[in-house]
């Protein structure tokens, strides 16, 4: 980030700060209080989140055997079917080890990585993305759902200008009180005026979240990520992919509602230990959509009891 857009931010800030409860932000300092609402900076939501992909691609290809592991997910069919059509989805993919259900950095963080590069080229794609295990603290400022959600909404206000006249007043007091129903009301708007074609939203270890102090918050974002997903009248289409290295209890339901094929089960054992890190990079290539979604259904079905509304 520039110094110049530091200081911009940083300027944003301190005029939301000053307004009376009574003054609404004029219409071009709308994204500063939203900036203000969600509490983390641009930097981290561009700069941070850049090197903890970084970090999980280092880590990940140092794993015995991960390369293997990472090529026998996007082999699966219902992967290759996520990643080749242009319309919205949403899956859920457990990639069990034996010993490693629960480690900060797996295959599965690997695989994630290895998308979010690829993903970096197309000027038709964009993606949002939060490694868990990397944040599994509970200490972290960005830990558990409401973390995740102002990671993913901050990188959403980063990638273009947006028109905010859809925060009516009541919307706005809401996110002021800390209304979490209005914060995870965001991703709609937003997401329906991107100009890019396709979004990709990747979130990796998500079971770290499953706990009793963390569980609630995580399931409402997932569950309004997948009713946005099943959103057939958005202009840019979602496609959600959530990683485990462990058995979900929780949120993995999420994706087998009203008949959807969303949940991928994933044995990774064993394994070819000459295989590379560019197999891995053609396959995810061969198979990641590269051109333009033509108008048709998602095949996500939205369950209406898990629906945010505002």
């Amino acid at each position: 980030m520039t110094r110049l857009r530091v200081e911009n931010y940083q300027l944003g800030l301190q005029h939301v700060r000053s307004l009376t409860p009574s003054e609404a932000p004029s219409e071009p300092a709308m994204k500063w209080f939203l900036w203000n609402i969600i509490d983390v900076d641009p930097d981290r939501c561009i700069t941070t989140c850049t090197e903890e992909k970084e970090t999980m691609l280092r880590t990940g290809r140092s794993l015995s055997r991960a390369p293997a592991h990472v090529l026998k997910m996007y082999r699966s069919g219902r992967v290759r079917e996520f990643l080749s059509t242009a319309a919205s989805d949403a899956i859920f993919v457990e990639g069990i080890m034996d010993g490693q259900e629960m480690s900060r950095c797996s295959p599965m963080s690997l695989a994630c990585a290895v998308l979010l590069d690829d993903l970096a080229g197309p000027s038709h794609v964009a993606a949002i993305h939060y490694f868990c295990g990397l944040h599994n603290n509970v200490q972290d400022p960005v830990s558990g759902g409401r973390g995740i959600a102002r990671v993913l909404i901050g990188q959403l206000l980063c990638l273009q200008d947006f028109d905010f006249t859809f925060l009516t007043t009541e919307w706005r007091a809401a996110l002021d009180q800390g209304s979490y129903e209005a914060l995870l009301a965001l991703f709609k708007p937003l997401i329906s005026q991107l100009r890019r074609a396709v979004l990709f939203c990747v979130i990796d270890a998500v079971t770290w979240f499953e706990g009793n102090t963390r569980k609630e918050e995580t399931d409402a974002l997932i569950s309004e990520l997948i009713h946005v997903a099943a959103d057939c009248e958005l202009s840019a289409q979602l496609k959600l992919l959530i990683t485990s290295s462990s058995r979900s209890r929780v949120f993995a339901s999420r994706f087998q509602q009203g008949g959807h094929r969303g949940l991928v089960r994933l044995q990774l054992d064993g394994g070819d230990a000459d295989v590379s890190m560019r197999a891995i990079r053609l396959e995810v290539a061969r198979h990641v959509v590269r051109l333009s979604p033509s108008p048709g259904h998602s095949p996500v079905r939205p369950d209406p009891s898990v629906s945010v509304m505002l």
